[in-house]
């Protein structure tokens, strides 16, 4: 099938999981810069939440596992 250039091919599923997790992570590393982006590492944990959250979701339960020393992190 032939996209037009402007139509988007929908992401599958390994797709949005990378995006997210380079969202999660670059925010967290731009937070550590001497003069952070704040307005881009804003947008970037609002297009984490909102449009990509898979790694995010698997972040927390890895965080909450440890926390409860359920040993899955």
């Amino acid at each position: 099938m032939k996209l037009n250039d402007h139509e988007a091919m929908p992401l599958n599923v390994r797709e949005r999981l990378i995006i997210s997790q380079a969202l999660y992570i670059a925010a967290d590393e731009m937070e550590k810069r001497e003069y952070p982006e704040h307005s881009n590492i804003a947008d970037m944990r609002e297009l984490g939440a909102n449009k990509f959250p898979l790694y995010g979701a698997i972040a927390e339960a890895s965080r909450l596992a440890e926390a409860l020393n359920l040993g899955c992190g």
